[in-house]
């Protein structure tokens, strides 16, 4: 996951890995290893990156995707209900006591 992240970010800064290799004080060909997956940079490397990249250390381990909600939708009695995340977790709880 980190790998996707620092190619994302750097994507999302307008950088190239060069760019950023050369802030860095490391060669293009490290950068791209972090990239590909190949190699990954120290905890202490990657608070250089997140420096050079102006975010947050923990930019790199969140997930990027929006989250996404499934909502199923049950028919009761001629009805129709919409069983939310919220409302299946509700659910669970009730059926635990």
């Amino acid at each position: 996951m980190v790998k996707l992240r620092i190619k994302q970010l750097i994507a999302s800064k307008g950088l190239t890995q060069a760019v950023v290799a050369q802030r860095l004080g490391v060669a293009p060909m490290t950068v791209s290893g972090w990239c590909t997956g190949r190699a990954y940079p120290s905890i202490e490397m990657l608070e250089r990156i997140a420096g050079v990249l102006g975010v947050r250390l923990a930019e790199f381990f969140e997930d990027s995707q929006p989250q996404r909600s499934v909502t199923l939708q049950a028919r009761v009695d001629g009805k129709v209900i919409d069983l939310t995340p919220e409302v299946l977790t509700a659910l669970a709880h009730l059926s635990n006591h």
